[in-house]
C-alpha cells in the first residue's frame, strides 16, 4: 500500500470511528491496538496491511472488513475496472474475495 492509500484508508477508519460515535481509546483497546498505533493508521503513518487489524479495527468498528479498504471494481461502461485503494498483500486479497457479497446459491456450507 502506499502513502496516498494508506491515508485514504486510515481517514476512512477515522470517519467510521467518529460516525459510531467511539473515542480513538475505545476503538484502539477493541482491537487490541494501542491509541498511538491506531491513530497513526487514521493519519496514513501505518498502512492496514494486515488481515489481522483489517478485521480487529473492523469488528471494533461494527462493520465488515470490506468496508474499510475499497478493491477495484467492474466498470460496466467501459469493462475495465475502477481505480481504488488495493492492497499488494496476497493474504489481505484473500480475505477480501473470502468475504465479498455472495448470494444465498453461492453461498456453501461446511455440510455439502
Amino acid at each position: 500500500m502506499d502513502g496516498e492509500d494508506a491515508r485514504t484508508t486510515g481517514r476512512r477508519v477515522r470517519q467510521v470511528r467518529y460516525s459510531r460515535g467511539k473515542s480513538l481509546r475505545v476503538v484502539a483497546g477493541l482491537a487490541g491496538i494501542s491509541a498511538s498505533h491506531l491513530h497513526r493508521i487514521e493519519t496514513g503513518e501505518r498502512a492496514l496491511d494486515s488481515v489481522k487489524q483489517i478485521v480487529a479495527i473492523a469488528t471494533a468498528l461494527e462493520i465488515a472488513p470490506s468496508e474499510l479498504i475499497r478493491l477495484p471494481v467492474p466498470a460496466p461502461a467501459n469493462g475495465g475496472t475502477d481505480s481504488c485503494p488495493v492492497f499488494g498483500s496476497a493474504p489481505v486479497a484473500q480475505l477480501l474475495i473470502a468475504l465479498r457479497p455472495r448470494t444465498c446459491g453461492q453461498v456453501r456450507f461446511s455440510s455439502e
